[in-house]
């Protein structure tokens, strides 16, 4: 699965590469960091990425000014002192970072971003609470960001798996299998009961990363499921565990109804098998897919 970062994010954590102009922290006083903060809220971008830079160079010095800058007006002075406070690292950044996502700030995907590249197990509980969030691009970086911080929220991920709220079942479900914690598979495979098609889906999906062969049942009945995403996401899981046994099951979703569910079933048997297998196309022409596994 591509993961897809905010772009603002991208070019300030890029900027850790850069060469940096030269600017010694020990000489650096508030007036120029206040400057440099200010040259956030530029039109230019150049200005905006020097600015950038140097502030990232100065390192810990500049955090005061830059969480001060949390609660700036300006929207992308907010987003871009977020993303620098995540590139400096520093911890003792992390309870102003909390304390400004409560304010729920437009651009808070940054804030979200950033307690994940600190990597602070303090905000782990609140970095899954984002997966509650109405936008999707906050709940996609707080998943981004667990897997950063990678097994110590493994612990907290299981202890949501059966939350009430769906969403939050279908985000803690692909955090497991995108961080590929084997000993969550049990848990997962019950996911493949629960009554919301998306919870399913996202557990077919996890068991492709995390399954093994004790999957390989379970996820063949799935390929049944009268959804189709979830047709596509279990066939998909059982060509990435190889296992030769449901091929004769994957075979017959050539024939299914949604020209899709076809495509992926000739993936999976070509995966499972090292043969090619052609499929009925939208145009009702039997071809190849163009590719296997993305």
């Amino acid at each position: 699965m591509k993961r897809v970062f905010p772009l603002t994010v991208m070019v300030i954590a890029m900027a850790i590469t850069c060469s940096l102009p030269a600017l010694a922290k020990d000489k650096v006083d508030r007036q120029a960091i206040e400057s440099l903060v200010s040259d956030l809220k530029s039109g230019t971008r150049q200005t905006r990425d020097a600015a950038t830079k140097q502030l990232i160079s100065i390192g810990s010095p500049a955090l005061p000014l830059l969480i001060k800058a949390l609660d700036n007006p300006d929207h992308q002075t907010q987003e871009f002192a977020a993303g620098i406070i995540g590139n400096i690292g520093n911890k003792a950044a992390v309870p102003a970072l909390l304390k400004a996502l409560e304010k729920k700030p437009p651009r808070r995907y940054a804030i979200v971003w950033a307690l994940g590249k600190i990597k602070d197990e303090r905000a782990i509980p609140t970095l899954i609470e984002a997966f509650r969030d109405e936008r999707a691009d906050v709940r996609k970086t707080a998943m981004r960001s667990l897997l950063m911080i990678a097994s110590p929220a493994v612990p907290y991920l299981i202890a949501r798996i059966n939350d009430p709220d769906p969403i939050m079942r279908v985000h803690v479900i692909t955090s497991l299998g995108e961080l590929g914690v084997a000993s969550s598979e049990e848990l997962v495979l019950r996911s493949l009961k629960d009554p919301d098609d998306r919870v399913r889906e996202a557990a077919c999906r996890a068991l492709g990363y995390l399954g093994s062969v004790k999957s390989v049942g379970p996820l063949s009945e799935m390929i049944e499921d009268p959804n189709w995403r979830v047709r596509i996401n279990a066939i998909n899981a059982l060509g990435l565990i190889g296992d030769a046994s449901p091929v004769p099951l994957i075979e017959k979703t050539i024939t299914d109804q949604r020209f899709i569910v076809r495509e992926w079933s000739s993936r999976a048997l070509a995966n499972i098998t090292g043969k090619r297998y052609k499929y009925l196309n939208e145009n009702n022409e039997m071809v190849f897919p163009y590719n296997m596994y993305h």
